[in-house]
């Protein structure tokens, strides 16, 4: 491919990736900020192996749910505004933030780097003191009305575990990334950017041609649906058996 400017690098730097292991060696509080470029890479189990040799929590973006399974102990969830009090605090509080396959910038603190590895037994701690005092919850009222947060988890409890879920976008969008439980890759599909509205019913067939084998949930909003309702059409016509909760 002959683009001018275009001129990747496609082999490691050594010096960078040895003062990357340094810095991982000498922090007391790292983090690792995973995006979607884990998946676009098909990387996620050289992210599971980083993770589980060097003991260090992860993050998953809106774009990398499923790139490292939410049932891990490692597992921190989804930072941002519509992310868990502990993901967005320990990135808070990190002093090496491991940036891979996201749109961010690793960043760490200034000074030497110690020698010998600290013990991560009092961030871990403090971790899983946030994941006990602040996780995300709701309340579902007996015999009131269904909260959409209870709706996502009753049909995720429902469905096998590998379930492939395509989610429109907008609030019912992110019910979907907080209250599923990914713990396999490419279970989730998602628009990211601006977000594409009317995204999940075609994306959803697109899905389950792709993997027939799986099943395909869309769940999606009322203003998302009526936009691409009448691709259930084309889900009829060619024997396509999508399911949609609105």
């Amino acid at each position: 491919l002959d683009l001018p400017g275009y001129h990747p690098r496609t082999r490691g730097d050594e010096e960078a990736v040895r003062a990357a292991a340094e810095l991982i060696l000498g922090a007391e509080r790292p983090v690792i900020y995973a995006g979607g470029g884990i998946l676009k890479a098909r990387a996620a189990e050289a992210l599971r192996a980083l993770a589980e040799r060097t003991g260090i929590p992860v993050v998953t973006t809106l774009m990398a749910r499923g790139a490292f399974p939410d049932s891990h102990p490692l597992c921190l969830g989804m930072p941002g505004m519509h992310g868990n009090y502990t993901a967005v605090t320990a990135m808070q509080r990190a002093d090496l933030l491991i940036a891979l396959g996201s749109g961010a910038d690793g960043t760490a603190g200034a000074g030497s780097v110690a020698a010998g590895r600290p013990d991560l037994g009092p961030w871990m701690a403090q971790v899983r003191r946030w994941q006990e005092e602040f996780p995300l919850r709701y309340d579902q009222e007996e015999g009131g009305a269904l909260k959409p947060q209870f709706v996502v988890e009753a049909l995720r409890d429902a469905t096998p575990d590998d379930t492939i879920v395509v989610a429109g976008v907008g609030q019912h969008q992110m019910w979907a990334s907080q209250y599923w439980r990914f713990d396999h890759p490419y279970t989730w599909v998602n628009s990211g950017g601006a977000g594409t509205m009317g995204f999940a019913v075609p994306a959803a067939i697109g899905a389950k041609v792709g993997r027939p084998d799986k099943m395909v949930w869309a769940i999606d909003g009322d203003g998302c649906f009526q936009m691409t309702a009448q691709e259930l059409v084309t889900a009829s016509a060619e024997r396509i058996p999508v399911k949609v909760a609105i």
